[in-house]
């Protein structure tokens, strides 16, 4: 018994032990609790990397800082000076032209001059090189010759075969002729009118034909403000432009390359074709009995 009792006060010495323990247990549960407390803590991180939120960062420019961010890429003084210049130049350049222009018109008026051709026989007009005809119908031919001196002097007309022919002498290698000469021509009818150059034709009276045909193939302008005849036909195939009233039987109109035709009046029938370039504008053109 001693021995049990002994072993009794064993275990009751171990109790604080236990409770030694048990209270280092306790004593472990702040540690908990701080551990808690601590997770606690981060939960604001957590919801910070949810949810960020962004201030606004105000800047006070200072002066003479551009305060909006289409005056920061306003451009600067030098850009705008240099355009500046540019566009002076282009100015400078531009009243350089018109004065030598001026000059040139001064010149060749000091220069100009009339000459009267006798030419007739031709119901034909070609323009081969660089001229203005401006032609009227009449009883008798005509012509007369209006320019510059020099450039009348090197104009060329010639009929053959029933065709005025109008070119110009060439002067030389690399030289041509870029002011041409107006031609007035009178004839008692026309049947064909051709610009092969740079050339324009033009009637601003009635022109009464039986058959005609007009055609461009170079660089040229076709204007007859009132035509009568039987048939018709406008051929523009190069850089050209036609304007014509024509009252017809039968009209055929096409145009090709880099054109443009108006036709007005009215034709009984008509053929009017134009391609991708080529423009022709009938609506004023009335077809029909």
């Amino acid at each position: 018994m001693p021995f049990e009792g002994t072993n009794r006060t064993s275990a009751t010495k171990k109790m604080p032990f236990e409770s030694t323990n048990r209270a280092s247990a306790t004593k472990k549960m702040p540690f908990e609790s701080t551990n808690r407390a601590s997770a606690a803590e981060k939960m604001p991180f957590e919801g910070t990397n949810r949810a960020p939120r962004m201030k606004k960062i105000q800047f006070t420019p200072a002066e003479g800082t551009p305060r909006t961010a289409e005056a920061r890429f306003a451009p600067s003084n030098d850009t705008t000076t240099t355009k500046k210049m540019k566009f002076m130049k282009q100015i400078i350049l531009s009243l350089i032209v018109l004065l030598g222009a001026s000059l040139n018109a001064c010149m060749a008026k000091d220069n100009q001059t009339s000459e009267t051709r006798d030419i007739s026989g031709y119901t034909a007009v070609h323009i081969d090189g660089v001229a203005t005809v401006r032609f009227t119908q009449g009883d008798t031919w005509a012509c007369r010759v209006e320019g510059e001196a020099k450039e009348v002097g090197r104009l060329t007309t010639t009929v053959k075969n029933g065709t005025l022919t109008i070119d110009q002498r060439k002067e030389g290698k690399g030289k041509q002729n870029i002011q041409g000469v107006t031609v007035y021509l009178t004839a008692p009818t026309l049947a064909e009118v051709e610009i092969d150059g740079v050339g324009t034709f033009e009637c601003e009276t009635t022109l009464n034909a039986k058959d005609i045909r007009c055609e461009i193939d170079g660089v040229g302008t076709i204007e007859i403000k009132d035509l009568h005849c039987r048939t018709a036909r406008i051929n523009i195939d190069g850089v050209g432009q036609g304007d014509i009233r024509v009252y017809c039987d039968q009209l055929k109109a096409r145009t090709d390359g880099v054109s443009s035709l108006k036709l007005s009046g009215k034709a009984r029938s008509a053929s009017i074709k134009d391609s991708f370039l080529g423009r022709v504008d009938s609506r004023r053109l009335k077809i029909g009995e």
